[in-house]
């Protein structure tokens, strides 16, 4: 009789560890492991997060700021559920309904499926954003305020691309035919010898006339209004121009199928956008920063609480 009872009570503990075991795999990543300022972290978000800031020594500090930023947003009614639980439900449902559009052929905006750290950062920035505008309200700045930030920020925000005019030898190569290399060699041959006459005292006015294509000057302005193309379509050409002070002729430069050498003929730096044109710009850039010292603040009022190991 002892035998059976013992029996059992053993299969009774075996069928006991198992469902704890199982249960506790269900909720393993969902329990909570941290908090912050009475907010729970999960196991799985802890470790999101943690792993996505490489481990480092800033990962606490990172992870206490997206929670307390939640916090707000929750505050604000950006979000019901800053939960993992609700992130997870949400990041699966984003994935099912991106998988479906792509089966029926429909547009998507991004990759085909989000992964987790991805996805959660996506979310957490396009929140932030929409939290910026909730309390912009709480940095109110007149004028004087406004005036003294972009007098401060100047040169970091508010200064202007140096105007920049040069003259240029360009040598220019077909690249439709089988002979492209062939084509390409002479036309560096062509640039070296522009380089040369240059180097050895010619003109670069008579050696523009000699070498470019249209046997007449070839002027180019870099300047404010030019930085944008300069710097997303002519990189190589602007990084050359930007490095020359009046006077002085760039080495060769390869750019869209030509060789170019430039002469810097004029020079005019340290011009700055004015306070009216930078208005709309300082006060955004004023009240980020508001925001910013504001979360800080509360970075550093925050209590941060490891309650088991991650």
């Amino acid at each position: 009789m002892k035998k059976k009872w013992l029996v059992a009570i053993l299969a009774l503990l075996v069928v006991l560890a198992v469902s704890y075991l199982l249960i506790r795999g269900v909720n393993w990543e969902y329990e909570a492991v941290a908090v912050v300022n009475g907010e729970p972290i999960a196991r799985g978000e802890f470790n999101l997060l943690f792993s996505t800031h490489n481990e480092n020594s800033k990962s606490f500090d990172v992870i206490k700021r997206i929670k307390i930023e939640q916090i707000i947003m929750k505050e604000y009614k950006l979000v019901e559920d800053i939960s993992y639980g609700a992130f997870v439900k949400d990041f699966k449902k984003e994935n099912l309904d991106r998988k479906e559009k792509v089966k029926k052929k429909q547009p998507i905006y991004g990759p085909q499926q989000y992964t987790e750290q991805f996805y959660y950062k996506y979310l957490h920035d396009n929140r932030v954003i929409a939290l910026l505008e909730k309390v912009e309200d709480k940095f109110y700045a007149d004028d004087v305020q406004i005036r003294a930030y972009y007098e401060s920020k100047k040169d970091e925000m508010f200064k202007k691309a140096d105007y920049i005019r040069v003259q240029m030898v360009k040598v220019a190569w077909k690249s439709k035919s089988d002979s492209d290399a062939l084509e390409k060699n002479k036309a560096e041959a062509k640039i070296k010898e522009a380089k040369a006459a240059v180097t050895q005292g010619q003109d670069f006015a008579e050696v523009m006339s000699g070498f470019n294509v249209e046997k007449k000057p070839l002027e180019r302005v870099f300047d404010d209004s030019t930085y944008k193309d300069d710097t997303r379509f002519e990189v190589s050409l602007y990084r050359s121009a930007r490095g020359l002070q009046k006077g002085e002729i760039s080495e060769i430069i390869e750019v869209n199928d030509a060789f170019v050498i430039m002469k810097c003929i004029e020079r005019v730096e340290n011009q700055y956008r004015s306070f009216e044109e930078s208005k709309g710009l300082a006060l955004k850039r004023y009240k980020e920063a508001k925001y910013e010292e504001y979360i800080v603040s509360l970075l550093e009022k925050a209590e941060f609480t490891i309650l088991r190991r991650p």
